[in-house]
């Protein structure tokens, strides 16, 4: 990924947080906060408070949560 998809991947990722699709998400792929946490480098705790909104990932971690939202939500999508 380039400096720039990795700013879109973000700045969606950040939307995804803040309008609760992150938490649907991870959900619909029967999925624990601890085990997203596993796979993008972060604690249990840090994934709930990223879902409560009290916080959002910085760096890289960021890059990482975005990409592993995306593309749980790409295998998880139900396809019509």
């Amino acid at each position: 990924m380039s400096a720039v998809d990795d700013a879109l991947a973000v700045a969606q990722m950040r939307g995804d947080v803040l309008s609760g699709r992150a938490r649907a998400i991870r959900e619909r792929g029967h999925l624990t906060q601890a085990e997203v946490g596993r796979a993008v480098r972060a604690t249990q705790s840090a994934v709930a408070q990223w879902e409560a909104g009290r916080r959002l990932p910085r760096g890289r971690l960021a890059v990482r949560y975005a990409a592993f939202l995306w593309e749980l939500d790409q295998a998880t999508r139900e396809v019509p």
